[in-house]
């Protein structure tokens, strides 16, 4: 069978229309059992059973386990997973001024992984032809059969061009327009997917982070500036232009006390300018201009910041918390238009801070509309630095089950 894989698309013509929704359904809720995924897809016991076996056969999926007994079942059902062993994928992810990559088996699991660093501006041409050679190197260094390889999956800052499979808008100065697709289908000779770095990361929460179990979806990205992924009733929303959840460019407008706050100088444009790193840094120097009581220096990095805030700095506190009200006022606005299950919050200050998700749930208690907010319930993400990386996995086979009619077992099934 591994030969069949050369190519994911061989895949799909390889499985019948059931056996393709089954293997969906597997991977999108297992460990699953067989009765629940015939109720789900709306088969018998026994099509399900054969297509089963045919997909174990192919070593596509695997008995993993047995569930809990209850009274109306004396015996314990079997569960179903995707076999992770089954295929790789190769996983890229540029950023500003570096890009880590990496192998990892279909269950989100990294195999390896290493991140080279660039100058910020560097063109395609002084970044991709390294990245190969270190790509080819780790293949043959983990002695991957190429025809193992389900795909590439890519994700990078800005809006990806799906029908020129090139970058549109980016913030990487000098590859808009670049075809990155094909330069890296024809260097590593195997399909390749590009997206939205925000949106790579939140099909990753869908399918391996703390939301598997629900079908709509915020992921809320905080670094050096603000984004949002969503997912509505199982599917990834990318909008018209594919700008869906650019949410940093919206304008912004701050309250009076806001405003006259060491957080805000001027008038800025928008929420990535607000809540980007470089902010953070200048308002730490307001602070020390106005006689904040801190340990900080006038040259604070990032890390710098954050270890103040961990050690009760009192400036860093306050920036922080300041940080927290105009975040949760995005949360807000989120919620109210998306009406998601799962708010999930990811970025570095997330990960590294947890206090500042409990200064966004404090806020947000004193919402106007209840109801909504109520039901959202707001998580730090669990797959921490690498949620991209894991992300452009769920990418891959997105991009594989695309064309199934099958709906999604999150909302068709308890």
């Amino acid at each position: 069978f591994a030969g069949s894989l050369r190519a994911m698309f061989v895949l799909k013509d390889l499985l019948t229309q059931n056996e393709l929704r089954i293997f969906q359904a597997v991977y999108e809720t297992g460990p699953v059992s067989r009765i629940r995924i015939a109720r789900g897809l709306n088969l018998t016991r026994a099509a399900v059973s054969v297509n089963i076996k045919r997909l174990k056969d192919l070593g596509l999926i695997a008995e993993v386990g047995k569930g809990i007994s209850t009274e109306r079942r004396g015996r314990r059902e079997v569960l179903l997973d995707v076999n992770p062993d089954t295929g790789i994928v190769i996983s890229i992810h540029f950023s500003l001024n570096s890009v880590s990559f990496g192998l990892t088996d279909l269950g989100g699991k990294i195999l390896d992984l290493d991140q080279t660093g660039y100058q910020i501006g560097a063109s395609p041409q002084q970044v991709l032809p390294s990245l190969i050679r270190a790509l080819k190197s780790m293949l043959s260094k983990n002695e991957i059969d190429k025809e193992k390889v389900f795909g590439v999956g890519v994700a990078i800052p800005g809006i990806v061009s799906y029908q020129s499979s090139s970058l549109g808008e980016t913030t990487l100065s000098g590859w808009q327009g670049f075809p990155l697709r094909s330069y890296l289908q024809e260097e590593l000779d195997c399909e390749v997917f590009i997206e939205n770095d925000v949106k790579t990361l939140t099909l990753g929460e869908f399918q391996f982070g703390t939301s598997r179990d629900v079908s709509n979806l915020v992921c809320l990205w905080l670094e050096n500036g603000i984004g949002a992924g969503l997912m509505i009733e199982g599917r990834l929303i990318r909008g018209a232009t594919a700008s869906a959840g650019e949410i940093g460019f919206n304008e912004f407008f701050p309250e009076i006390p806001l405003k006259q706050s060491i957080f805000i100088e001027g008038q800025p444009k928008c929420w990535g300018d607000v809540l980007s790193f470089a902010n953070i840094r200048n308002s730490i120097k307001r602070g020390i201009k106005e006689g904040w009581k801190t340990t900080l220096k006038p040259d604070a990095k990032i890390s710098d910041f954050i270890q103040a805030v961990e050690t009760g700095d009192p400036l860093a506190l306050f920036i922080i918390q300041i940080i927290g009200k105009v975040v949760s006022t995005v949360c807000r606005n989120l919620v109210y238009t998306f009406n998601p299950q799962t708010l999930v919050m990811s970025g570095r200050l997330f990960h590294q801070l947890p206090m500042l998700a409990d200064e966004i749930r404090r806020y947000l208690k004193n919402s106007s509309l209840k109801k909504p907010m109520e039901a959202v319930e707001i998580k730090t993400s669990i797959l921490g630095q690498n949620g991209m990386i894991i992300g452009a996995v769920a990418l891959v086979l997105e991009h594989l089950f695309r064309t199934s009619e099958q709906k999604s077992m999150h909302s068709n099934t308890s």
